[in-house]
């Protein structure tokens, strides 16, 4: 990518442009090489592990400070754009069903009123947005799943219990890791990052 062919697609300065990728580089989204432009960096399966544990960390705060601010009219729009997700997925039409998720995340987000933190949240959550795109697409059950999910954080919400909307919200955030390695495996060469296995319990315990 040189900068002067994104300003002119774009139809901007240089400036903006200039400033979006110094920010991309510094994230080790990219990488500028001399005589070359900006290139997009490659991303290893460590880098994907470590953006959904940081999303994680950020969404789950989201939720316990969103938790005391929500209304019945706030949990009201969010048990709709759960049925609006299940109607779009049932005809399939998968964008649809994220631009609604999204919804259903900037509504939790906004109402934790803390703004770096729900920029924070939003930035992490689009970096991963394709391999959601992904997997209720490709992997069997997911997308039940995530409704499933979603609904838990949903009750939490709606009950205004801080510390049970985080709880609600990791396990999402993990689960969608999980569901983003499985898919990736048809696209991409290289493995996923271990997943620790639970440890044995005993004869007794068991």
């Amino acid at each position: 990518m040189v900068e002067d062919d994104i300003a002119r697609r774009l139809k901007v300065s240089r400036t903006p442009i200039r400033e979006a990728l110094r920010k991309l580089e510094a994230e080790g989204l990219v990488k500028h090489l001399p005589g070359r432009g900006v290139i997009v960096a490659k991303i290893s399966p460590d880098d994907i592990d470590e953006l959904y544990a940081i999303r994680g960390v950020i969404e789950g705060l989201c939720a316990r400070l969103a938790a005391p601010q929500m209304t019945r009219a706030k949990i009201a729009v969010l048990q709709k754009l759960l049925q609006q997700m299940r109607c779009r997925f049932e005809h399939n039409d998968f964008g649809a069903v994220l631009q609604l998720d999204r919804r259903f995340s900037d509504l939790v987000l906004r109402a934790c009123l803390q703004p770096r933190v729900r920029e924070l949240a939003n930035r992490y959550r689009e970096y991963t947005e394709r391999g959601q795109l992904r997997s209720i697409q490709f992997l069997p059950g997911r997308f039940s799943a995530v409704l499933e999910e979603h609904q838990a954080i949903v009750d939490a919400l709606g009950k205004r219990q801080a510390g049970a909307a985080e709880s609600a919200c990791r396990p999402h955030v993990e689960q969608s890791r999980n569901a983003y390695f499985k898919t990736l495996e048809q696209w991409e060469p290289w493995p996923a990052p271990a997943v620790p296995r639970p440890k044995k319990q005993s004869q007794e315990k068991q």
